[in-house]
């Protein structure tokens, strides 16, 4: 009995030192229940090199529920600009935004190895790939694709006055059951060819018409509730009314890099590219693990 007692003390100071660890190297968001109408609110994105952008340009939220966790992007662009149309199409190579994320792996609490990476078009395709990556760069990392469909990742992308708005659930099948997940969130901004003709916006894939009621990761004046920052319930519409985008964008054409998904040069010219976490790089690079942050569940 006394070395349970004592196996069991030793577990939880284990625990709490991890705990100790995780919040000394990066930052815990804590996430709430999709159910209590609150939501995590991850924040602006700044440029990856992490300068902050001339105005807000996208925004993230989080909740969770029974099956997954919940993300919620809000992204202001003038020019939304992707043409794929088939999973797992390079859809980093156009308008995307994209997250990285995984559970703590034991030997990789502070720089994970093994991640996923799941992007959404503005037009609702979806690319997912299991990745591992021993180098903490863009140098030395390798991906898996993974079948859309059987990933269980539901998503939704619709186009607005202000940009385009993404919606994506992560399934605990896909990601595994954890308080604690570490991540990054992601946005590319690609300059639109001239007389570039986009697709139209794909169908929702939410199979069980699970979105967000009334659009509520829209951004208003936030109020404070246990903690949380809650965002005001909206309608449609922009809510940074009276801020004009100002970033100077080149006419350069952009290049496609269709034969391989990780063939495309870094960076292009006239492409934006913004970070949750900044991954502090000279040259644009989001494959940094290092730099994730982190979200807890919590009730």
């Amino acid at each position: 009995m006394e070395f349970l007692k004592k196996g069991t003390l030793g577990l939880i100071v284990t625990v709490l030192v991890l705990v100790v660890r995780w919040a000394e190297a990066f930052d815990v968001v804590d996430v709430p229940a999709c159910s209590s109408g609150r939501l995590g609110v991850l924040g602006k994105f700044s440029s990856s090199s992490g300068k902050p952008v001339p105005v807000p340009q996208t925004n993230a939220s989080s909740c969770y529920t029974s099956t997954g966790v919940r993300f919620f992007y809000e992204v202001h662009d003038r020019s939304v600009y992707s043409e794929f149309t088939q999973c797992n199409q390079p859809l980093y190579t156009e308008d995307a935004v994209e997250l990285f994320i995984t559970r703590p792996i034991k030997g990789e609490e502070i720089v994970p190895v093994h991640y996923y990476e799941l992007e959404v078009s503005p037009h609702n395709v979806l690319f997912v790939t299991n990745v591992t990556n021993p180098s903490d760069s863009c140098s030395r990392f390798s991906g898996s694709p993974i079948p859309c469909t059987a990933s269980g990742i539901e998503h939704s992308a619709v186009t607005t006055d202000y940009g385009y708005d993404v919606e994506v659930l992560v399934p605990f099948t896909l990601i595994g059951r954890s308080e604690i997940y570490r991540l990054n969130l992601f946005r590319i901004d690609a300059k639109a060819p001239s007389g570039n003709s986009a697709p139209q916006d794909g169908p929702s894939h939410f199979p069980h018409g699970d979105r967000f009621p009334g659009h509520a990761h829209r951004w208003g004046a936030a109020d404070e509730e246990d903690g949380f920052q809650v965002a005001a319930l909206r309608g449609r519409g922009s809510p940074f009314t009276g801020a004009a985008l100002s970033y100077e964008r080149t006419k350069s054409l952009v290049r496609k890099a269709r034969s391989s998904p990780y063939s495309r040069p870094y960076p292009r010219l006239g492409e934006v590219y913004e970070a949750w976490r900044p991954t502090q790089t000279a040259v644009p690079c989001f494959h940094v693990p290092s730099a994730f942050g982190a979200i807890r569940l919590v009730q």
